[in-house]
């Protein structure tokens, strides 16, 4: 409940004082508070760097879901700029374009569906693989079109005159 408290004690800890998990632990309240701020432009490489130290294996959907939602907040031009910036950085690179990838799906899920395969077949091994599944149904329930629409709306002797008239402008 104090995501600002925790992330500034967290980032002013040294890192290499301490012990790997202990690093690792340290990146991950990093992270998560960050997480919680909204501040995805230190929340995503933090939950990157997250995944290369040492963790819980019982923790790893949690932070690889973190990791993609804290990824995918990031605008699309802040993206493709990190994406070109970890092209050295195979694990960086891998979350930065499934990222990209992620945002495309919402808008084509068909279209993006043969790149996700895409990006399986080029990151054999990635921990963000999983998450490929997911995308995927997020995107699909996403393009689905409703079969019905309810709207509901006012008629009492307040606002009812304001209701019928949405009402008729809907119909």
């Amino acid at each position: 409940g104090q995501a600002e408290t925790a992330l500034a004690h967290a980032q002013a800890i040294e890192p290499t004082t301490l012990a790997p998990y202990a690093r690792g632990v340290r990146t991950r309240v990093i992270a998560a508070a960050a997480t919680g701020l909204r501040n995805f432009t230190v929340a995503g490489p933090a939950w990157i760097e997250a995944f290369a130290l040492p963790h819980p294996v019982t923790e790893q959907t949690v932070m690889g879901e973190a990791a993609l939602g804290s990824l995918t907040g990031l605008g699309a031009a802040e993206l493709g700029q990190r994406i070109a910036a970890s092209a050295a950085d195979p694990a960086a690179h891998g979350w930065y374009t499934l990222a990209a990838l992620a945002q495309q799906a919402n808008l084509d899920p068909s279209a993006v569906a043969p790149r996700l395969d895409e990006w399986r077949q080029g990151h054999p091994g990635h921990p963000a693989t999983p998450l490929i599944e997911g995308i995927l149904e997020r995107a699909s329930a996403a393009s689905a079109r409703p079969a019905r629409v309810a709207l509901i709306l006012p008629f009492d002797a307040t606002l009812g005159t304001a209701g019928r008239a949405v009402r008729d402008g809907f119909i």
